[in-house]
């Protein structure tokens, strides 16, 4: 059977889309895209209420979750889904890293370390465990400024989510250092920004 033609039997087909649809004629000519996104949302709500469940209907929770994550974005914040800096193992430029220090790294099961002055008001780059594999620090000791640190930028906490997705590409890093007040206070990484539109938890590591 044609694609067209099994399509067409969906009860109903594309009810969800076309009340989308109408929910972005209502605001598409105000520069609102928060207005733009609930009235989305109460579209997707309402369209999941009728129809989810419904044998060949073309929406699943899954689905609608991503959606409701994505559109959802521009109302959070950076602050609400960081780690803050109590809770993330960071390094000095002047740090001297050895076996015992490599062990250290190891217990707290971070790939990815920032590099940050004492102060905590910079950031010289993000240390990869995975770059020092092959280096033997028995035989010698070396500091962290003498280490290839992969560059990142640092995020405002107060910065919108779908505004710190465009950084991530740009930044081509996955994570960024959070400040508040001219002082870092955390970090966010790629993997908390698509939990929170995906809705569930990355089973990975620990960052």
């Amino acid at each position: 059977m044609p694609l067209q033609s099994r399509r067409s039997h969906q009860s109903p087909f594309g009810a969800w889309q076309v009340k989308c649809a109408a929910a972005f004629e209502s605001v598409r000519g105000g520069a609102d895209g928060s207005a733009f996104a609930m009235a989305v949302l109460q579209s997707i709500d309402d369209a999941r209420e009728e129809h989810i469940g419904h044998d060949g209907s073309d929406l699943d929770e899954d689905e609608v979750e991503i959606m409701r994550g994505a559109l959802t974005l521009s109302q959070k914040r950076v602050r609400d889904i960081m780690t803050s800096i109590s809770r993330v193992y960071w390094v000095t430029p002047d740090m001297l890293i050895d076996a015992d220090k490599i062990d250290e790294i190891k217990l707290h099961n971070w790939s990815r370390i920032p590099v940050l002055n004492p102060e905590r008001t910079e950031c010289y780059g993000v240390l990869l465990m995975k770059d020092l594999v092959d280096i033997d620090f028995d035989e010698q000791p070396v500091r962290v400024s003498e280490l290839p640190l992969h560059q990142t930028k640092i995020v405002g906490s107060m910065t919108a989510l779908d505004t710190l997705f465009r950084k991530f590409i740009g930044a081509h890093s996955h994570l960024m250092p959070v400040e508040r007040d001219d002082v870092i206070v955390g970090i966010v990484t790629i993997e908390d920004l698509i939990e929170e539109i995906i809705g569930h938890e990355i089973e990975d590591e620990s960052h």
